[in-house]
């Protein structure tokens, strides 16, 4: 399980929290010579918070943030990217999808922004990507993510009456959500006198974002007048295809998402069926979405099959680049030796045998040539 904590400078058990005295120095430091501070006081709380929430867990915000990103870069952002930053929101012209992308677009990595801030490298960052991660990051951090460890994917597991995954994923969060948070209260107005169970949902990428902020709703299941789970991983993890995230993200540049959910299952209204692929598991139509919730989020990371990829495609074209003089005598040898074969009488099968192979040579090496 590769779910393990990243471990990273400013993360180490030599951290510590930044006394009120030093955040005043640091306060005076962003003054100059004329008493024009060269950044507010706001903007450097805002990075002093991003600072705690980045070093606290920074696999979970990268997630966050990842999912956000996906949604944003959906076509189906209007219905799907739901809280929309406000700042690119307005009552006369909409929403400015482009804007947004365009501050995504200049996100570096969080690992940087979190050098920049732990290095006092101000300057360094834009204030419009800051404050879009606070916004997403802070303001929005109800619900929260939480990455699990070893033990705890294990409890979940047993939870479910299962040792192992059949496909182990990159990382494991745990949805954290506070009681008063509307979707958890309409969860515990329905399932105090209803049995609970937990099941495997499977969807699009771009749909984890808002069901993460707002909770399950027809609208998130669409063409479909209930809300499908199943205690089969594999059968959901079918209906999870691969979808494109954000190219710094710590968790993969193409990832899929399923979710472990708890739901309160009336048998009046709900059906159980036995799961198609196998019988040993059951699929759940839930007619209210208000009575489930997601509790677990799994999310496939495809970044190291890439790296290795790349590495073998550097590698072949370092032997290219490192032979083109040898490879462009050899191109220029076959030309001749075609046109000495045209013309040197022999039989036409035979000339066309021969002048076909050469051709084929020919035209490999030069797509070669052309990398």
């Amino acid at each position: 399980m590769a779910n393990a904590s990243i471990e990273h400078p400013a993360s180490s058990g030599n951290f510590q929290t930044k006394q009120s005295s030093e955040i005043d120095i640091l306060r005076s430091q962003l003054i100059n010579e004329d008493d024009q501070p060269l950044m507010s006081s706001e903007f450097f709380n805002k990075t002093q918070e991003l600072l705690q929430v980045l070093v606290n867990d920074l696999m979970a915000c990268d997630a966050k943030w990842t999912l956000f990103v996906a949604t944003a870069f959906s076509y189906q952002y209007e219905h799907k990217l739901i809280p929309f930053p406000p700042k690119f929101a307005h009552e006369e012209t909409g929403h400015d999808i482009d804007a947004l992308v365009m501050v995504i677009n200049d996100t570096p990595k969080l690992t940087v922004i979190l050098d920049h801030i732990v290095e006092e490298n101000f300057q360094e960052l834009n204030k419009e990507v800051i404050e879009l991660l606070y916004w997403v990051l802070i303001t929005q951090n109800n619900p929260s993510l939480r990455l699990l460890d070893g033990q705890e994917v294990e409890a979940m597991l047993q939870s479910m009456g299962m040792k192992d995954l059949p496909l182990k994923p990159t990382f494991i969060f745990e949805i954290m959500a506070a009681q008063e948070f509307h979707s958890q209260q309409a969860f515990g107005k329905v399932n105090s006198v209803l049995p609970l169970r937990k099941g495997f949902y499977g969807h699009k990428l771009d749909t984890f974002y808002s069901i993460i902020h707002n909770g399950f709703t027809i609208a998130h299941c669409k063409g479909q007048e209930t809300l499908m789970l199943s205690t089969d991983f594999l059968t959901t993890l079918h209906k999870s295809p691969c979808g494109t995230a954000w190219g710094y993200s710590l968790c993969g540049s193409l990832i899929s998402c399923t979710a472990l959910c708890e739901f309160a299952y009336d048998s009046a209204e709900d059906n159980t069926t036995p799961n198609s692929r196998d019988k040993a598991f059951d699929d759940f139509e839930i007619k209210d979405p208000k009575r489930v919730r997601m509790r677990y989020l799994l999310i496939y990371g495809s970044r190291l099959l890439q790296e290795k990829n790349h590495s073998k495609d550097a590698g072949k074209t370092e032997w290219y680049v490192r032979h083109k003089y040898t490879l462009a005598m050899t191109t220029y040898l076959l030309v001749l030796a075609s046109i000495a074969v045209v013309n040197s009488g022999v039989s036409p099968p035979i000339t066309s045998f021969i002048v076909q192979k050469l051709h084929g040579a020919y035209e490999c090496l030069r797509k070669f040539l052309a990398t």
